[in-house]
């Protein structure tokens, strides 16, 4: 019988009692589905988590925090936490000190790096070059026009490495085999791209790398305006390990998944490196002071990725599964929410037209039905292995 995927980078809190739920499987399992507020989980959404304090309880009873969340009663909003500056620390010495250190605490664990073919992730192999760390690069490609930059990159930085494996995106599609996503302990908009990272994840267990990096938050702490304060940042570096894709997928093929730009140490030195500079969307400034670690595919040249087409192709493959995965949704729950015209309205809508909000309504709905019919099966499947150890069924 398939398991119940837990996920340990949440606390959940019981709202009546005000305590932290040490093991949410079993108050999920015996949930009733007339406490889930589906239009909650939507709404948090379309929020996101820069704006969690606007955040609105999915089931009722429990207040669920991800990292860098604080709660501080029922009546209180939720608030974040943003980095503090620590030590002023310049110069490149101050970057690499924060790299090896990084780097040192997965000594004697095969490390891999997810190859993108973006700067972000080519500055992490750049610096495990830099320090003879062995590595291996596991990534998603695709033959498309709008990819042909990162395509490239790719194709430099693997002939560097002995152990690379690049898996077609195509096969891949965002919404794509939601069918199969795992019954896990609650609903996450990262179930949306589950195709994707669990062949990700299968590359780096086949590969034995046991921890892989990602350079997720590279576009906020390489882009975004830094203040000459140094008391002030507005950066929040634990949002960056994405903890469902981290907990219910990587951990269930024995690899531990880590984002370079979330360490403490790495964020300070560039924090520093970067005060009082405004915003650079281009990441000019990295690709000029890091140049000597990076292709010159990315020093000398700018770029703008654009990945809607891959997420217009895969809603559009996927429309007739989400119709079904709705319609399931609601049979199992009898919420008004998942009656079928709803979906049905939005997927009539001009898809091509890129809305991001349109976009985040219907892979809400895929992410929350999909949590919805797992989670069913697999009470059913406990159900029916219940019955069964009682020997009143055959």
């Amino acid at each position: 019988m398939f398991s119940l995927r837990p996920l340990p980078s949440l606390h959940f809190v019981s709202v009546p009692e005000g305590r932290t739920v040490t093991d949410f499987s079993e108050d999920v399992i015996g949930l009733s589905w007339k406490d889930l507020i589906p239009e909650n989980f939507e709404h948090n959404t379309l929020k996101g988590l820069l704006r969690c304090s606007e955040w609105q309880p999915v089931l009722k009873g429990f207040q669920v925090l991800y990292p860098g969340m604080y709660w501080h009663g029922e009546e209180s909003p939720i608030t974040a936490m943003f980095f503090r500056p620590g030590k002023s620390v310049d110069g490149l010495q101050s970057f690499l000190d924060a790299s090896v250190k990084y780097f040192r605490q997965f000594d004697g664990r095969l490390i891999g790096v997810h190859l993108s073919g973006g700067l972000d992730s080519s500055l992490i192999i750049g610096m495990l070059r830099h320090f003879n760390i062995p590595y291996a690069l596991v990534g998603m490609s695709t033959d498309r026009y709008e990819f042909r930059t990162e395509r490239r990159v790719q194709e430099l930085l693997a002939m560097q490495c002995g152990s690379v494996r690049l898996i077609d995106y195509e096969i891949h599609l965002p919404l794509s085999s939601l069918e199969d996503v795992p019954p896990h302990e609650y609903p996450d908009l990262s179930s949306i791209n589950f195709s994707g990272d669990d062949a990700m994840a299968d590359a780096c267990a086949q590969f034995g790398i046991e921890v892989l990096l990602n350079g997720t938050g590279g576009d906020v702490v390489l882009g975004t305006p830094v203040h000459s304060n140094g008391d002030r940042c507005d950066w929040q570096p634990h949002i960056f390990n994405p903890v469902w894709t981290k907990d219910v997928v990587y951990a269930a093929h024995g690899v531990q998944l880590e984002a370079f730009y979330a360490d403490a140490g790495i964020v300070n030195s560039l924090f520093h490196l970067r005060r009082g500079q405004g915003y650079d969307g281009a990441k000019r400034w990295a690709r000029s002071y890091f140049r000597d670690f990076l292709p010159k595919e990315l020093t000398d040249f700018t770029y703008c990725a654009d990945f809607w087409g891959l997420y217009c192709d895969g809603l559009a493959s996927a429309k007739e599964s989400l119709l079904h995965l709705h319609q399931d949704a609601y049979n199992i729950t009898g919420s008004p929410y998942f009656e079928p015209e709803r979906l049905a309205s939005l997927l009539r809508e001009d898809l091509l037209t890129s809305s991001k909000s349109l976009y985040q309504k219907i892979e809400s709905r895929a992410a929350l039905s999909c949590w919805v019919i797992s989670l069913h099966k697999f009470r059913e499947a406990q159900r029916g292995t219940l019955v069964s150890s009682r020997g009143s069924a055959p």
